[in-house]
C-alpha cells in the first residue's frame, strides 16, 4: 500500500494540514477544559466555518479562485438581519423574514458583482477582492442613508435620546431557540447537494452547457448566500450585532478551512472543507486556550495572524501541478 509513497512529497504537499494536526494534538495535551465544554463551543463554530468554506466551493469549481467577495455575502446577510429587526420580529418570524432578505440581498449583490466579476478574466480573485471591498459602501448607503429617510426605523434601532441609529444592539433573545439546529441543517443540505453533484458528474456537465458569464454570476451569488448564513449564525451565536459597520473579519475563515484541508484555488472539495473546516476550529478553540499558559494573548495574537498570512500565502506561491478540471467555454 505504501510501497510507491514518496515521502518527502507527501510531506510537502500536506505540510500545512500536518501543521495544524499537530498543534491540535499539543492543544488537547496542554488543554484543561471540560471535554463537554469545548464539544459545545466547537460545534457553534464548525457549523459557521462550515458555511464560510463551503460557500468558496462553487466559484473555485467554476473557475473564479477563491471568491474574496464573500464580504459581500456577509453584508447581506447583516443587511437582512437589520430589516428583520427593523420589523420588529421575533422568535421564527424573525429567522425566515431574516432568510427573505438575506436573499433579496443577495440577488441584488450577487447578480451585480457577479456579472462584473465574469468580465475580469484572470483577474477573478483580485477583483472580488475589491468587490467586497467596495461592498461595504452599499451597507453604509442602505443602514444610514435609507433607515430613517425613506425606509422608517423601529424605536428598537435608535438611541432614546438623540434618535440616531444605535451602533450596536442586543438580540440575545430574539431568535427562537432551536437556531442552531436549523443553521445545522442549512449545512448538511449544501453539503449534500455538493457531495451529489460531485459524485454524479452534473455540475461539470452543467458547466459545460452554459456561458461564462452565466455560470459565473450563478456561482458568484449562490457563494455569497451561503456566506451570509455563515454571517447570520455567527450573529447569532454572538447576541450582538454592531449596526455601524458590517462585521466581516472572518471572512478569511472559509479560504483558510480549505488549505489546511488541502484544497487550494484551483481545486477544491467537500473532503477539504471536512478536514479543514475540523482542525481550523479545533486549533481555534482549544488549541490557542491551552498556549496561554506559555504566552500572553498579544503574543498569541501575532503569532495567529502570522499563521494566516502565511497559510494565505501559501496556496499563491505553491506550484500546483494539477490539471484544472473546468474549461471555460467562449460565449458565442
Amino acid at each position: 500500500m505504501f510501497d510507491n509513497l514518496d515521502v518527502k512529497k507527501y510531506l510537502k504537499t500536506h505540510s500545512i494540514l500536518i501543521f495544524f494536526f499537530v498543534m491540535v494534538i499539543i492543544g488537547f495535551l496542554l488543554t484543561d477544559k471540560n471535554l463537554g465544554f469545548l464539544v459545545k463551543d466547537m460545534s457553534n463554530l464548525l457549523i459557521m466555518t462550515l458555511l464560510l468554506s463551503l460557500a468558496l466551493i462553487m466559484p473555485i469549481k467554476a473557475g473564479m479562485g477563491f471568491n474574496f467577495a464573500i464580504i459581500t455575502g456577509c453584508i447581506a446577510g447583516q443587511l437582512g438581519l437589520i430589516f428583520a429587526i427593523n420589523a420588529e420580529l421575533t422568535g421564527m418570524g424573525l429567522m425566515i423574514v431574516t432568510l427573505l432578505m438575506t436573499c433579496l440581498f443577495t440577488l441584488l449583490l450577487g447578480l451585480l458583482n457577479g456579472f462584473i466579476l465574469s468580465k475580469a478574466d484572470d483577474h477573478t480573485m483580485i477583483a472580488s477582492y475589491f468587490l467586497g471591498t467596495a461592498s461595504g459602501i452599499f451597507y453604509s448607503f442602505i443602514v444610514f442613508g435609507l433607515l430613517g429617510t425613506i425606509i422608517r426605523v423601529s424605536p428598537d434601532l435608535l438611541f432614546p435620546d438623540d434618535q440616531n441609529i444605535r451602533s450596536t444592539l442586543d438580540i440575545k433573545n430574539l431568535f427562537p431557540g432551536n437556531y442552531v439546529l436549523i443553521m445545522l441543517v442549512f449545512a448538511i443540505a449544501v453539503m449534500a447537494i455538493i457531495h451529489f453533484t460531485e459524485k454524479s458528474n452534473r455540475l461539470d456537465q452543467f458547466i459545460s452547457s452554459k456561458s461564462t458569464t452565466y455560470i459565473k454570476t450563478s456561482a458568484f451569488t449562490l457563494s455569497i448566500f451561503i456566506a451570509a448564513l455563515g454571517q447570520i449564525f455567527y450573529l447569532m451565536n454572538s447576541k450582538y450585532i454592531i449596526i455601524s459597520y458590517p462585521n466581516t473579519g472572518l471572512w478569511s475563515m472559509g479560504a483558510l478551512s480549505i488549505i489546511i484541508g488541502g484544497g487550494t484555488y484551483k481545486k477544491a472539495n467537500l473532503s477539504h472543507v471536512l478536514i479543514g473546516s475540523i482542525l481550523i476550529v479545533v486549533y481555534r478553540v482549544v488549541t490557542i486556550p491551552a498556549l496561554t499558559a506559555f504566552f500572553s494573548n498579544q503574543v498569541i495574537n501575532v503569532i495567529g495572524n502570522l499563521i494566516t498570512s502565511l497559510v494565505l500565502l501559501s496556496v499563491f506561491i505553491h506550484k500546483d501541478t494539477s490539471k484544472n478540471r473546468l474549461v471555460e467555454k467562449e460565449t458565442s
